[in-house]
């Protein structure tokens, strides 16, 4: 094999590569409802013909956006395990409440917060109002219960407070 030969080897490997990328681009800005009688006329159209043909399957859904790694079972990658894992949890994170001061604070602001909403939300929103922890925001609002200033309904994520 000649040097010239190689040259031109990796040149049109590299243009493949090349068009094979254009193309997954092309494919993932499709609309949805293309169908795919109408992708193969237009990649024809356009001169891409043979690259959209020589994708295989897995290369090709991975293009149209159909495909994601495969999974085992459970939450998808990248979701919130927990409200604290999710991106509001920057402005989250846990309060002092090992003082009094500290407890008496974070049920002001958690009344506060309840006002702020319009009388009546979840903890998640009360949460996210006033920063702290999950148990920390119910031990506040039970607080509040306690002091019968707000009133409880529903039960776990759907449990909403309101004023009293």
């Amino acid at each position: 094999m000649t040097k010239l030969s190689k040259v031109g080897g990796a040149i049109d490997g590299a243009i493949r590569d090349v068009n094979a990328e254009i193309l997954k681009r092309a494919l993932a800005a499709l609309p949805q409802n293309a169908t795919v009688g109408e992708i193969i006329e237009g990649f024809d159209a356009a001169d891409f013909g043979g690259e959209l043909r020589a994708l295989n399957i897995k290369e090709f859904l991975g293009a149209i956006g159909a495909v994601s790694a495969k999974r085992g079972p459970g939450r998808p990658k990248g979701s919130a395990k927990t409200s604290g894992d999710s991106p509001k949890a920057a402005k989250l994170g846990a309060r002092n409440t090992r003082t009094a001061q500290g407890r008496e604070e974070l049920v002001r602001d958690a009344f506060a917060a309840l006002s702020k909403l319009g009388g009546q939300a979840q903890a998640a929103d009360i949460r996210v109002e006033t920063g702290g922890e999950a148990s920390q925001i119910r031990r506040a609002m039970q607080t509040l219960l306690d002091q019968k200033m707000v009133k409880r309904s529903g039960n776990a994520r759907a449990t909403e407070y309101s004023l009293s």
